[in-house]
């Protein structure tokens, strides 16, 4: 008989770790697709060890403008963290004119928003 610690149970689904960042932009064409590039790489690329939560995956949704997180650990936290991520990566990497808004909405997984599996979710 296996005996699991806490640490290794998995008790989120993904629709608790799922969060929508909405960007807002004054910026078209080119530009807009340069700074979305910059925004999504601030989530993972951080020279200056900035933010301290945990990584999220992430996906961009052009046509809805919105950008998707979804965590694999603390998602009862999971609006904080993303808003770390924009206060302290996100928005300092975006150029004048790009705003960035963490909505409360719920956010179910989909080809819509965003679809990571494994075995960090019940479902």
């Amino acid at each position: 008989m296996a005996i699991a610690s806490c640490s290794e149970q998995t008790t989120y689904t993904r629709a608790e770790c799922i969060v929508r960042i909405d960007f807002d932009s004054e910026l078209t064409g080119r530009s807009i697709a340069q700074a979305i590039t910059k925004v999504m790489d601030a989530i993972h690329i951080d020279p200056k060890n900035t933010y301290l939560g945990p990584y999220p995956s992430s996906t961009i949704q052009y046509e809805e403008h919105a950008i998707y997180l979804q965590f694999a650990e603390q998602c009862e936290s999971k609006s904080h963290w993303a808003k770390e991520l924009v206060r302290l990566r996100m928005q300092p990497a975006s150029p004048k004119g790009f705003k960035l808004t963490v909505s409360a909405d719920k956010v179910e997984p989909g080809i819509n928003t965003i679809m990571v599996t494994g075995h960090s979710w019940v479902d």
